[in-house]
């Protein structure tokens, strides 16, 4: 219903109107209706409609990677380091990280040196792991601090992007402990840190898969999860909504690979060429089997001939050898629920 009102609005050229609409969207959705726009001079407009440089770095960061390259198309670099510098680190190194290498190295140039050596070194890793979606801006203070100090300076903690908890270090920057807020509330204000952080604490290294990232934040139900280098120094915080969006984006992938399809962001512009490389495996097996059902209905055909009532039930037989596939198929897609006696359950299934 939105995206038809924008549309309508932008065809009309109802400029005022729209951008009215927009302000009052929140840049999620704003992204959202960006991003199911057909044409690219379309999500131009509608993305220089939105009011105030901090809401349109925003939206930025909510968009595919798709959609971001075709809306700062025609933006100079020095507007795109302008739009981003109120952002996270980890949401900027997003944005970079889908703009051509040498565009994103401009852009860099462009912003305060202490924002772009931390989007510089996000972009060291690769994007699909913890050092690729951690942010640098968490909360952490020395195994010596007071109660006391962790809640004046927690008050001083502008740029901090989300405090759930508080992370322990010892004098070399190694992370020792954590603790919540209601600890640190419930103590007097003299104890030390180290008396009351708890010592085992859960934490992902810089180079562990996003997918095992997420199962880590479920398992444990956590809020954050901290990101440890191999010295074990906290390096960086992977909060619950960038987990979320792993999720979402491995279950994608995963539905994808099971239907033998190619990745979502190439279905827009992958050649027919990519495509059915993609799909022709898939597709060979299920001809081989077709051949192979062919072949044993052809060794019965006079048992057929002779009893026509048979031919009835084939198509049954086939739709429900289908059905049993997909339920089999699903059930043993690598969710992590099925480690052991793999054999025994494909057996079984």
């Amino acid at each position: 219903m939105v995206l038809l009102s924008v549309q309508r609005l932008l065809h009309r050229g109802a400029i005022t109107n729209l951008a009215k609409m927009l302000g009052r969207m929140h840049q999620a959705d704003v992204a959202q209706v960006i991003m199911h726009l057909s044409s690219p001079k379309e999500k131009r407009e509608v993305f220089e409609l939105v009011r105030g440089e901090s809401k349109r770095g925003q939206v930025l960061s909510e968009l595919d990677s798709d959609s971001i390259n075709q809306v700062l198309a025609d933006l100079l670099h020095a507007d795109i380091a302008w739009l981003i510098k109120d952002l996270g680190p980890d949401d900027a190194a997003y944005l970079l990280g889908v703009l051509p290498e040498e565009r994103a190295k401009e852009i860099l140039s462009l912003m305060r040196a202490e924002d772009s050596t931390e989007v510089a070194d996000l972009l060291k890793y690769a994007k699909d792991t913890a050092g690729g979606i951690m942010t640098t801006e968490f909360f952490a203070l020395p195994e010596d601090a007071t109660a006391q100090d962790a809640i004046r300076r927690l008050q001083l903690a502008t740029e901090a992007e989300m405090v759930f908890y508080i992370y322990v270090t010892d004098k070399d920057e190694r992370l020792v402990g954590v603790l919540s807020l209601r600890q640190l509330l419930t103590v007097p204000p003299a104890t030390p840190l180290r008396n009351i952080a708890t010592r085992d604490v859960i934490s992902v290294t810089v180079d562990m898969d996003q997918e095992e990232v997420a199962r880590q934040v479920a398992s444990y139900n956590l809020l954050a999860i901290p990101v440890i280098d191999i010295d074990n120094r906290l390096v960086g915080i992977i909060t619950v909504d960038d987990v979320v969006d792993v999720i979402r984006e491995e279950a994608t992938e995963d539905m994808l690979k099971m239907a033998g399809a190619i990745e979502e962001d190439s279905v827009s512009k992958s050649s027919s060429l990519a495509s059915a490389k993609h799909r022709l495996p898939w597709l060979f097996t299920n001809l081989v089997g077709s051949l192979l059902s062919g072949a044993i209905l052809w060794e019965f055909r006079y048992t057929i001939q002779e009893v026509v009532a048979i031919v009835s039930f084939i198509p049954v037989i086939a739709a429900m050898g289908g059905n049993v596939g997909l339920q089999s198929s699903t059930l043993m897609k690598p969710t992590g629920s099925v480690y052991t006696k793999l054999w025994e359950v494909r057996m079984r299934e």
